[in-house]
């Protein structure tokens, strides 16, 4: 999966500071995608629209809405393992 893709399809939201996409278990498939924002609040209707616009397979399942995204301090890389839903400020189900 293009991960860079699909972040590029939200990062066009202005009110979205920062962003990463990354998965978690899911009951249904193998894993699903979480999109993790920095933001003051979580621009639903515009990621719905966003979304709408890739295929199904490319879409997010959630957003979380984080205080920072856990970065690599030397070069500024998105760790995304360190990405957690249970830290997260806010969870909304796409």
């Amino acid at each position: 999966m293009p991960l860079h893709f699909v972040e590029n399809t939200f990062r066009e939201i202005d009110t979205i500071t920062d962003l990463a996409l990354w998965k978690r278990p899911s009951s249904l498939v193998d894993e699903e995608l979480v999109l993790f924002i920095e933001a003051d609040a979580i621009p639903i209707d515009a990621i719905r629209d966003r979304r709408s616009e890739l295929p199904a397979f490319m879409q997010p399942s959630a957003v979380a809405r984080v205080d920072a995204l856990p970065r690599d301090t030397t070069v500024g890389k998105t760790r995304r393992g360190q990405l957690d839903l249970t830290t997260a400020l806010e969870v909304v189900e796409l």
